[in-house]
């Protein structure tokens, strides 16, 4: 699916992002450093936009959820990886006695794995978490609510995610009167990103509610996927040039642009659309390749993994203490090679027998 090829270039940009900051970037003038937010970005909405989809479609079917077995697919979905690598983390640094904030770690020692394990906290990657899981909890009674009561929900919900964009660009713009960084912003607390998950709940429930109605011309799609190509290549290439230390000939460095979430959310929220709805277009190619759809099937474990394959590949390489022409770049792909790998095989034995295993649960609970 391209839905595979858009969750892959989350993870991508992710992957850019995290690797540059460890002097893993594929060329010298492509140092990316700083974007990793707005992949963070296009999977939240991406995430609520097909979570919404699947509730809507449901409560259309049976005129309800079945909250036990929602709560199933998603727990059984995300637990078992999860579980996995937090107690592979913690374990390691009470054996080591080893931090490394750079990489994966889990600070306050048993108090903070009993954090990580609830969904209260996440400290480096594993912040993302906590927050996913929140509004997994949300979102059936948000879609019960939309499909029920949309002249109310709607409204709401757009009211939400605009006053919330609003009071977090200000903060970040240091344009607020109180306090300059209240816990809601914080980056590991779970309200952070609060809108980019509603509009991808918006986005996916008005796409749905006129899916009968959507019928336009082969031109008309052309037109409308070329506005949305561009939007998002202007968008990508402004980020990168404001916020990377080095990309092309630009050399700034400003974090605070990242910080507008919504409007990566809008542009997201329309590429989705276009990427579904046309499939014979050529974003909709582009997101089908390959490389994107390897990188989005093995997404999960991509990203929880990534961090413990850098801290190996940055440690061999500073201990064969071999330099050469290009090594930064035959670093990266082969960090790139190695998290496919290794998340190909975490995949295959803990993520799909736990999808599996939520299959069977869900099966027998319905019997």
């Amino acid at each position: 699916m391209s839905l595979d090829g858009v969750r892959g270039f989350a993870v991508l940009i992710v992957f850019l992002s995290h690797s540059s900051g460890r002097e893993l970037f594929p060329a010298d003038f492509l140092q990316l450093q700083g974007i990793g937010h707005i992949g963070v970005y296009l999977f939240f909405v991406l995430s609520s936009w097909l979570l919404t989809s699947i509730v809507l479609r449901e409560i259309d079917e049976t005129g309800t959820v079945r909250l036990g077995s929602y709560f199933l697919r998603r727990g059984f979905r995300i637990v078992p990886l999860y579980f996995c690598v937090i107690l592979s983390v913690h374990a390691y640094q009470q054996i080591t006695g080893s931090e490394s904030r750079y990489y994966l770690y889990i600070n306050d020692g048993t108090a903070g794995l009993l954090k990580h394990l609830v969904f209260y906290r996440g400290d480096t990657v594993f912040w993302t978490i906590p927050c996913e899981v929140t509004f997994y909890l949300l979102l059936p009674f948000i879609a019960m609510a939309l499909a029920k009561r949309p002249r109310i929900t709607v409204p709401v919900l757009a009211i939400l995610a605009i006053l919330f964009s609003v009071w977090t660009v200000k903060l970040y713009y240091r344009r607020w009167s109180g306090p300059p960084f209240p816990k809601v912003v914080d980056i590991v607390h779970h309200s952070q990103f609060l809108e980019v998950f509603l509009i991808g709940v918006v986005g996916a429930w008005a796409a749905h509610l006129f899916r009968d109605r959507i019928v336009l011309k082969p031109l008309v799609w052309r037109i409308l996927e070329s506005v949305v190509a561009l939007a998002l290549i202007a968008l990508l290439w402004y980020l990168c040039a404001v916020t990377c230390e080095k990309f092309l000939w630009y050399e700034r460095s400003d974090y605070r642009f990242r910080f507008q979430s919504w409007l990566f959310a809008l542009v997201f929220v329309a590429l989705i659309f276009v990427v579904e709805k046309f499939p014979q277009g050529y974003l909709a190619r582009f997101f089908d390749n390959r490389i994107l759809r390897f990188m989005g099937v093995l997404g999960f474990s991509w990203y929880l993994l990534h961090f413990p394959i850098f801290y190996l590949i940055t440690a061999f390489r500073e201990q064969s203490g071999v330099t050469f022409s290009g090594e930064n770049a035959f670093y990266f792909l082969l960090s790139w090679v190695a998290c496919g790998l290794v998340s190909l095989l975490t995949f295959r034995f803990i993520e799909k027998p736990g999808i599996s295993l939520g299959r069977r649960f869900e099966r027998s609970q319905s019997i």
